[in-house]
């Protein structure tokens, strides 16, 4: 008898130990696939979650995201990985926007202070702040690299002028600034580089292209946008439509920018349910990826193949904003 109950015993606490363990994986990390999860309710700390994240990229075979309005960037070699489990490159940034890099330093738009930031890798695989340049414009929004004029363009949103700098033995070097007239002190969140040109979306209401590469900033053309555009975020070009997402929740795509100012767009927002407002674009491999910002926080990717949208989803779901976050979003300027 007392052979028969040690032996149910064990069996009792094995499946135990098997059921626990089972148990544990899946609230940690529900639907956990190695492609997406939620993780609604598991996190009430602000450390294990995203709230408004701007840009996600990709730099040293490690993804970025720019957790803005928890003022920091972090950094993992698995785009799926747990937020909680993800690596900081900084949390000490004021609302910061984007990050880009020339392959040797990152530079990420410090915002609230009016600052961009440097950081270089070290032998570790961590990265280390080498360089904070003040004074760069009213709120800094944001960065990109080009490497056909081998430097990083940085859009001041409220001064409306760009700074180009560039690398000189790894210390950021500012070679010229210009007042950008043509945006007429608008709040400009962003520029993107399309062929040869340079696309600002501005509060102006307009999108402006402009020659870059001489570095006269002419404007070439200007398209006029409706109203429920009017405060754009992005634009980007993939195959034959221009796609542009705007600030409320408006995410839409274009043929012909022309037909902008008579309304004549596809409406995507509703069309793949989008909770939050859309912002900054980034096409990596075969994915392009689009955070969703302000009343709810994701990252979303899909591919687009023939002009088609396919394979959408949603990472990092982590809805509507909590306490704690909101809470740690007044402790910094944004």
């Amino acid at each position: 008898m007392r052979f028969f109950i040690s032996v149910l015993v064990i069996i009792i606490l094995s499946a135990c130990g098997s059921l626990n363990g089972i148990s544990e994986t899946e609230l940690s990390h529900p639907n956990n696939n190695g492609d997406s999860y939620n993780q609604e309710n598991i996190e009430s700390t602000w450390q294990g979650r995203l709230y408004t994240p701007t840009y996600l990229t990709k730099i040293d075979n490690n993804y970025f995201i720019v957790d803005c309005w928890h003022h920091r960037v972090i950094f993992s070699d698995k785009v799926s990985l747990p937020i909680e489990e993800w690596d900081e490159l900084d949390d000490n940034l004021g609302g910061p926007h984007s990050i880009a890099t020339d392959g040797d330093i990152l530079v990420v738009d410090n915002t609230g202070f009016n600052k961009v930031n440097v950081y270089l890798r070290t032998e570790n695989g961590k990265y280390t702040l080498t360089q904070e340049s003040d004074g760069i414009g009213t709120r800094p929004h944001r960065i990109i690299y080009s490497p056909e004029k081998n430097g990083f363009y940085v859009l001041g949103s409220v001064s409306t002028d760009i700074y180009f700098f560039k690398n000189i033995n790894g210390k950021l070097q500012l070679i010229f600034t210009k007042k950008l007239e043509f945006l007429k002190g608008a709040y400009t969140r962003s520029f993107h580089i399309i062929g040869d040109k340079m696309f600002f979306v501005s509060g102006a209401s307009k999108i402006s292209v402009v020659n870059y590469k001489d570095d006269s900033f002419n404007v070439i053309t200007q398209y006029d946008v409706p109203e429920e555009l009017s405060g754009m975020n992005d634009i980007i070009k993939i195959d034959d439509y221009y796609y542009i997402t705007a600030t409320p929740q408006k995410f839409i795509r274009t043929k012909d920018l022309n037909s902008l100012k008579e309304g004549l767009y596809e409406d995507l927002f509703d069309k793949y349910n989008l909770k939050g407002t859309p912002y900054y674009f980034e096409v990596i491999g075969e994915y392009i990826y689009l955070p969703e910002i302000t009343e709810y926080s994701s990252i979303l990717r899909f591919k687009i193949k023939n002009n088609e949208i396919i394979d959408f989803e949603r990472l990092h779901d982590f809805g509507v904003p909590i306490k704690e976050s909101q809470e740690r979003k007044s402790e910094l300027p944004t």
